[in-house]
């Protein structure tokens, strides 16, 4: 095949390549820069407090009287707010300077200054003064204007160096937006706020005061928080760190020993807390191999603890279980210590064993199970004979057919399952009536279905009623008599009769609509303003309901004081304003960092976003569970209230992780994969003009689709086979998706053979579109779809790649590619490579780092570590690198670079006039635009275009 790209190859090139370990610039090793956790915020850094904060000086740092007058403020142009500064030679003073106050200096070895040139005719020059205390200690080389506007100057500390000063000169320039940073900076955490809580219990503390146990999920650096509510007061009694752990599916109080139990997310571990102890005891995982997380927990009538769990299918977890455990000093003839409990697995269609409740009349452990349409379960073992394992799931049809049972309770011969998809839109009560006949077996009857019911389902029986609400208007709290709804008799079609089952339902009173609570209970406070049963719940935000059933006094607050947690980075894009946009993980809320200043913002909007992208001044977000698209411009975030997203896609098809976003022109493309049970991926596109959205399903079959880039008239999507953590993938080769906007047909290649994942995909500068997949980096003619050249890489993308991603790959506007390869930052000339010479550098990081990453205007690299940011500076001092340094000239002497003043610089305009557009160093073009994760660049003109343009960023 005659490849249409200049570059020729015959089969496939097996090219060699340097591998150097090296910082930019020129460290051996990876990781072994110093960690900056401060900024220099140099006082008045874009001119808005006019010149507070600067100083005239000469180009070293002197002070120059004669020169005050050659500094003012402009508002003609600026990049930042609405000043700008201005320099103009005059006759007392050719070489106008000014200098910042002094900034101590963070963690660091070298730095570099940046500064916007707005406009310039003559020299414009940046320096960095180091000083020692007060008194200088040197100036760095200058550093100049490059072709896209900015001024760079990165220059090693002097010994013995404590402080910074810039230094900005210039004979005719506009400057704006001074900024510096070490090589390598840690940010605080983005996403921190109040806690989201995923479980909850009713019981006392160690002064018998009702009340609501919960956990605060935290993250892998921010350990979750143990939280006792009083349910009287609303208030919050007591907090509890558990280092190791990120949240909680399952917390209960032991009615033998009083011990509250916490059942560990994020790391398999079961935790026990005696009230009113300063510390929670980790006492490990159940003997289980490849065990992932602990889900539910309850308890028998001896204190016995019986758990559910979950595990990595792809990791060689081989399907539901369950645990028991004796805590130390109970009365039973078991030993101390985990045991197994129940079949071992129950299933192997499903990895999860979720809800799990303690029956007493039978003496059963149930467990609810799902992995997607038609796999939900319904196990019940025995406690006195745990080999005997009923599948109740056969009394319900419409229980067979859906994809969970999320949530269970039982108690005094009634087991209550909600099931459905878990969406709370046709999720149902299935209630069923249990017992032992004579032989012992277990026997159940379903007695009735009721719907649409709220998360998370029902309350365990008290006095022969359950409570719950119902996915209508208000969500009042409903009561059921169990037993009026088992003299209703229904069978058949009416077994979900719900004006027949109303007849058994009471609606309780209540000021305001319900919440969803993570956990209906009921318990008996001991205070005589609240006699007899009060049903409790709490939701995710920490909303407290409660209500008695005897006085019907009903309140709903939200708890103050709470504690405050950090949540892991999900995602990050750089926004349309250069701010740092990320996702929280698993609880949601946005954060926004300033590129190189200590400003920083969390907001409460956004869910867990597994893709962000920036594109024509908006965010667009692939939103997890539901699958959605959804939008926000940064002024939304900074209105008051802040607005959430707004949906302008509903993908639909049981996706759940829309893992990929690519604008091109008129068109947002995205990728996604497949919820819970679902196997096959979808594709498609919003219409950005008229807001119609498009959607293939299986456009490859069983994959899930994971990373898009535009290349050659194309949409090329990464395909993975793995897709949900609930299956072991049904193929063994991972497809690269082909997709022809003009005729919208879609075809397959397999670009990487045995790859299980292409795990990243990008358009270099000349159109060449690369991917990483497999340990392999592979570069192909976009057009002839021929392989030019490929490369064995010291990274594979991992095992287990059920999540998606784990590498990008991005063409930068230096003309290299920079990437994240699972936790490797690299860089490699793409034309150099494509061509067989391949020079590979690894970038050093601060710290160990995840996978994502973005580039800011300035070239920095932005990753993620947990719940921080991570910066790498990759700038280098800009214009001064091919020749010898300018020279320090005296205060009033031009230096030898300079052009004469009828000589204009390069990047002058060639007529400047005060009512000219804003000039903006963003390097993006105006027309034919493609965003890709956050990139610009047009897809009909992409080959003609792709070489000339350099502020490709994302692909």
């Amino acid at each position: 095949m005659t490849s249409h790209h200049p570059l020729r190859t015959a089969g496939l090139v097996a090219a060699s390549f340097g591998l150097t370990l090296a910082l930019l610039p020129g460290s051996a090793h990876a990781q072994d820069i110093p960690e900056a956790t401060s900024e220099i915020a140099l006082t008045n850094h874009s001119f808005e407090e006019n010149l507070t904060g600067w100083s005239s000086t000469t180009i070293d740092g002197t002070p120059a009287a004669d020169c005050s007058g050659a500094s003012s403020i402009t508002t003609d142009q600026s990049t930042e707010g609405a000043n700008s500064l201005r320099l103009e030679a005059t006759g007392d003073c050719a070489t106008p300077t000014v200098a910042s106050d002094p900034q101590p200096l963070n963690e660091g070895d070298d730095f570099t200054a940046f500064a916007d040139v707005v406009e310039t005719d003559g020299v414009t020059e940046l320096r960095l003064q180091w000083l020692a205390g007060e008194e200088p200690v040197g100036v760095s080389e200058p550093g100049r204007v490059d072709a896209e506007g900015l001024l760079v100057v990165r220059a090693d500390r002097p010994a013995g160096a404590d402080g910074v000063r810039v230094l900005i000169t210039g004979t005719a320039a506009t400057v704006d937006q001074v900024l510096v940073s070490a090589a390598g900076t840690v940010t605080e955490p983005q996403v921190t706020k109040n806690a989201q809580y995923f479980s909850m219990d009713a019981g006392f503390d160690e002064d018998g005061r009702a009340v609501v146990f919960t956990v605060g999920t935290g993250s892998a650096t921010s350990p979750a928080i143990l939280t006792v509510v009083d349910i009287v007061t609303q208030e919050i009694t007591q907090t509890v760190e558990m280092p190791g752990l990120t949240g909680s599916w399952g917390i209960r109080q032991n009615p033998v020993t009083g011990t509250v139990y916490v059942a560990g997310y994020g790391a398999p571990a079961l935790w026990l807390w005696t009230p009113g102890e300063a510390e929670a005891v980790n006492v490990g995982a159940p003997p289980m191999e490849h065990v992932g997380f602990l889900y539910d927990v309850d308890f028998d009538e001896d204190g016995i603890a019986y758990g559910s769990t979950w595990g990595e299918p792809t990791a060689g977890w081989s399907g539901a279980k369950m645990y028991s455990y004796v805590e130390e000093g109970l009365d039973v003839d078991q030993a101390p210590g985990f045991h197994e409990f129940g079949d071992q697995p129950l299933t192997s269609d499903a990895a999860y064993a979720r809800p799990l409740t303690y029956e007493n009349t039978t003496r059963t452990v149930f467990t609810g199970t799902g992995t997607g349409p038609g796999t939900a379960h319904l196990f019940g073992c025995s406690i006195d004979d745990d080999t005997d394992c009923v599948d109740l799931a056969e009394h319900s049809d419409f229980m067979r057919d859906q994809n969970w049972v999320y949530g269970v309770e039982a108690r005094d011969g009634y087991v209550i399952a909600w099931t459905g998809p878990g969406n709370s839109s046709t999720d149902r009560l299935v209630i069923l009536k249990v017992g032992r006949d004579g032989d012992g077996a277990l026997v159940a009857e379903n007695i009735g279905e009721i719907g649409p019911v709220w998360y998370n389902g029902s309350s365990k029986p008290t006095d022969g009623k359950i409570y719950y609400n119902k996915n209508v208007e208000d969500r009042r709290i409903i009561e059921l008599d169990l037993a009026a709804l088992d003299a209703l008799d229904l069978s058949g079609d009416d077994i979900d009769n719900q004006e027949l089952i109303a007849q058994a339902e009471r609606e309780t009173p209540a000021e305001t609509p319900g919440i969803a609570s993570r956990r209906w209970d009921t318990i008996e406070i001991p205070d005589p303003e609240w006699p007899g049963q009060t049903v409790v719940g709490l939701n995710a935000g920490g909303y407290l309901v409660r209500y008695n059933l005897e006085t019907e006094a009903y309140g709903q607050f939200l708890v103050e004081n709470q504690p405050q947690v950090s949540t892991r980075i999900n995602s990050i894009t750089v926004g349309p304003d250069d701010n740092i946009y990320t996702s929280g993980y698993l609880v949601g809320g946005t954060g926004a960092q300033a590129p190189m200043r200590p400003d920083h913002s969390t907001y409460v909007v956004g869910g867990q976003n597994e893709e962000m992208i920036s594109h024509d001044g908006a965010i667009y977000v692939g939103r997890y569970p539901t699958g959605n698209i959804e939008r926000f411009a940064p002024e939304d975030l900074q209105s008051t209230p802040a607005v959430a997203p707004q949906v302008v896609c509903e993908v639909g098809h049981d996706q759940d992780r829309p893992y990929g976003l690519l604008a091109v022109d008129d068109r947002l493309y995205f990728g996604t994969q497949a919820g819970g049970g679902g196997s096959a991926g979808a594709f498609g596109w919003l219409d950005l003009s008229t807001e119609e959205c498009t959607v293939l399903e299986a456009p490859i079959g069983a994959q899930s689709v994971n990373d898009l880039t535009a290349a050659g008239g194309k949409i090329f999507g990464a395909g993975n086979i793995y897709f949900g953590y609930t299956h072991q993938p049904t193929e063994d080769q991972a497809i690269l998706l082909v997709f022809d906007p003009a005729t919208e047909e879609v075809r397959e290649l397999t670009p990487i053979e045995g790859a299980r994942a292409i795990s990243a995909v990008t358009t270099d500068a000349q159109g060449l579109l690369w991917l990483w997949g497999h340990g392999q980096l592979v570069v192909m003619d976009p057009v002839s779809e021929e392989v030019l050249q490929r490369f064995d890489l010291p990274w594979g993308d991992g095992d287990g790649l059920i999540g998606g991603q784990r590498g990008e790959l991005i063409q930068a506007a230096d003309g290299l590619i920079y990437a994240n390869l699972a936790g490797h930052l690299i860089s490699f000339d793409p034309e150099a490579a494509a061509a067989g010479n391949f020079e590979l550098t690894e970038i050093a990081t601060p710290r160990s780092v995840g996978w994502r990453l973005d580039i800011d205007r300035w070239g920095n690299l932005w990753t993620d570590s947990d719940t921080r940011l991570v910066r790498i500076v990759t700038a280098q001092t800009s214009a001064v690198a091919a020749g010898e340094p300018t020279p320090t000239p005296s205060p009033t002497e031009p230096g030898p670079t300079e052009p004469s003043p009828t000589e204009p610089s390069p990047t002058t305009p060639a007529d400047p006039s005060p009512t000219a557009p804003t000039a903006s160093p963003t390097r993006l073009p105006e027309t034919g635009e493609m965003t890709g994760l956050g990139s610009v660049l047009g897809i009909g003109a992409l080959l003609a275009a792709a070489a000339a343009y350099v502020g490709l960023r994302r692909h």
